[in-house]
Formats: structure tokens, sequence, C-alpha cells
């Protein structure tokens, strides 16, 4: 017999996600007095689809139902209310087609959260319908306002969690380049945009890849110095052991003081750092939002197709040397970009109370009018969705989100 869940709210990557999804937790309980459930969307899913049968799913992305374990919740859930976080959304070019509801079932029966117009129009030019599209912003950005800011732990604990000099100046180094890591297989599957989009596949990898291996000579080059921390993380998707692996051929003497750390959310590290140094990283935007300096390192053009023209509203080094100044004697917060993300990607009020009050008024439609449930609920055959190299820093025990969630409440002031 499957236990019937009012809201299952899953998750892909914890430092991307974790936060909002515990915060939410915490404050759909105090709002709507609905006990959602936090789980991932790789990992639970075989206990989920078993055992589950939930009236509101949170997804972390839909592009499609023929998707990774996406196809199966649907099967077994048809007449659940689907929503989707749609946790990547400011698209480069390349990214343009391949991120946009692609099928009937995603463009009428999910609805969409989107961090501002800009989504919405992208969206409703792919035939999402209107009233199928919520415009709450970017929870994320929310985190760095207040209440939510102090929640996270200080420089001074992180430091002494990770064997770091709290009296030295952090540079954090939040990378972002993830065409290096994409098999010759990934990239062929461009081909069906066509031979001129499978040939920019191969070329962003290989910009990508030359990028990097200059990003970090950079990095060991600045922590030589004695005033310095270099916190390198690397992106969600990428494996720490498969970065190291990286980290080694490209770097003869080998990575000397630098520190590779993927533990903890994006958003402690960033608000502990003293300057945030990326690629073409939308983390980049967060640190301006945060208060934080922050500089885009390119050590190469960036090519057309990964161009966004928030790039252009960031401070930009092209050599170590370049980058070392702001490093060690500091920089302006990048202002123009604080405002852009503001207007365009938080909006205004709190996004994270705007996206859990959503889902709590799809939880509130979902049992006023339920939908009809189907005949016969198909068997899922048992299965491995958790990819261990992509996601080799997500799995979590629930007695973990309890925990979370239960400082959020303490902190949020919000009753047991």
């Amino acid at each position: 017999m499957s236990r019937r869940v009012s809201v299952i709210w899953l998750v892909e990557h914890l430092a991307r996600e974790m936060d909002v999804a515990c915060a939410a937790v915490a404050l759909l309980r105090a709002r709507f007095g609905i006990d959602a459930e936090v789980h991932h969307v790789y990992g639970d899913a075989p206990a989920l689809l078993r055992e589950v049968l939930p009236e509101v799913v949170v997804y972390p992305f839909f592009y499609q139902t023929q998707a990774l374990a996406l196809e199966d919740y649907v099967a077994r859930w048809p007449d659940a209310t689907h929503f989707n976080m749609a946790w990547e959304q400011v698209h480069y070019p390349m990214h343009e087609q391949s991120k946009a509801p692609s099928d009937a079932f995603t463009r009428s029966q999910v609805t969409h959260n989107a961090w501002g117009p800009f989504y919405r129009d992208y969206l409703e030019r792919h035939g999402v319908p209107a009233d199928h599209i919520h415009v709450n912003g970017n929870p994320a950005y929310g985190l760095y306002a207040e209440p939510y800011r102090g929640y996270f732990d200080s420089k001074e604990v992180l430091a002494a969690r990770y064997g770091l000099d709290a009296r030295r100046r952090w540079i954090f180094v939040p990378e972002n380049y993830r065409w290096a890591f994409l098999s010759d297989k990934r990239l062929r599957a461009f081909g069906h945009q066509g031979a001129q989009a499978e040939a920019e596949a191969f070329q962003l990898r290989e910009f990508s890849r030359d990028s990097l291996r200059e990003l970090l000579a950079w990095c060991v080059s600045l922590s030589r110095n004695e005033a310095i921390e270099v916190i390198f993380r690397t992106r969600p998707a990428t494996g720490h052991d498969v970065m190291r692996e990286f980290a080694r051929a490209a770097l003869p003497g080998g990575p000397e003081r630098m520190q590779f750390i993927k533990h903890g959310t994006v958003r402690e590290w960033v608000l502990a750092s003293d300057v945030v140094v990326s690629s073409y990283s939308t983390t980049l935007a967060e640190a301006a939002v945060a208060g934080i300096p922050c500089v885009m390192a390119q050590p190469m053009p960036i090519p057309e197709a990964l161009w966004c023209d928030w790039y252009g509203l960031v401070p930009t080094v092209r050599t170590a040397d370049e980058l070392a100044e702001p490093c060690l004697t500091g920089l302006q917060v990048a202002d123009e970009l604080r405002q852009w993300a503001r207007a365009s990607v938080i909006g205004p009020g709190d996004p994270i109370l705007r996206v859990t009050d959503t889902v709590g008024r799809l939880w509130l439609q979902h049992r006023e009018s339920p939908p009809e449930p189907p005949a016969r609920r198909p068997e899922i055959a048992p299965k491995t969705y958790m990819n261990p190299l992509t996601h080799d820093q997500d799995a979590f025990t629930q007695q973990d989100v309890d925990r979370r969630v239960g400082r959020w409440r303490v902190h949020l002031g919000l009753a047991q």
C-alpha cells in the first residue's frame, strides 16, 4: 500500500537546491500546515516510485517527459500536480533549444517557476500557456537577504571545518566549464540540431578545456601568496575526482596550496569569501547580490555560442597578473551586475516566500479539485537512476533533511 504525501520536493544538486528546499519545507508547514518531504530526484527514485503517492511534486528541472526518472514519475503519478523549479534559466545560445519544454505534457501539464519576465517569455515562445507560469524570482538569490542570510556558517566556522586560515583573504573559485567534461557521445547528440551545432559543441569542449587549464594555473600562482586562500570548487555535475585528475594532468607541479573543496553550499562559501572568481557562472551574479566583489576570468575570449549580455556587467581579468591585483588589494562590488540581478532575476519582495506560496496554492487547488486517478498505476521495474560520477556530493539522508528543516524553523522563528 503506497502512502499519501502532500508535497514531495525533489532535489538534484545539494549545493544548488537544498538550502531553498529545506527553508521552503519549514515555511510550508508554518503557512499552510503542509508536511512536505525532500528527496533526491535520482537516489530516492526507486523507493518513491514504489512507496509514495504525492499530491504535488516539485522538480529541479522538467524539459521533457522522456528523461531519466521523470518519465517514470509521470507514469506512476499522472494525477499529481507537477511543478518545475527550473534551476537553470539564464541560457546562453547553445542551451536555448536543449533546455526548452519539448513535449505536450511539459507544456500543458507542468507548472513552471520563472525567475523573471525574460523566462516567462521564453516559456511562452515554446508553447507554455501563461497560466502555467509563475513569476517568483530566483529563490537562491533570496538567501542572501535577511532573514535568511544569517542562517549560514561564518568564515571562522568554515575555516575550522576544512582546515583553512580565516585570517587570510579567501578567493572562492566556483568553475563552470561543463563542456570540458562532455563525452564524444554527448557532443554528437547536438547533431540533431544540425552539423554546425555538432561542430560547435566540439569546439566548445576544446575552448573549455584550454580555459580551465589556464584558470587552474592562475589559481596555483595566486595560492603561492601567503596572504591568500584559494578555494577551488567544481561545478555540481562534475565529479570531484574527475576535476582532481584533470588538475593533476594540467599542473605539472601539482596544485600546491590550492584547496579543492566541493562540500557545503555555494551560499555559505560566497558569503564567507573576500572575492569570487569564476568563468561564465551565475555565481558571479550571486556574489554581486550578496555584496561580495567578483571578477570573471577570461583566459580566452568567450565564444558567441556561450555569450550572454550580462557578462558585460562583470569586471573581467584576462591574465594571472590581472587576477592577482583585485584578489590582493580588493575591488568594488559589481553594482551594475547587482542591479541587473535584482531587476531581472529576483524581482520585488521575497522570492522564497513567493515560491513557497505558489507550491502551497497548487496544493490547495489540488485538494479542492483532485484529478481523476488512473484506473491502473504501472509498476516501475527496479533500475538505477543515480550516477555517482555526476552526483558525487549529492547523497543525503532523511535525518539530514530533518536537521536542516529544524534549523530553518528555529532561524526563521517558526512554530515547531
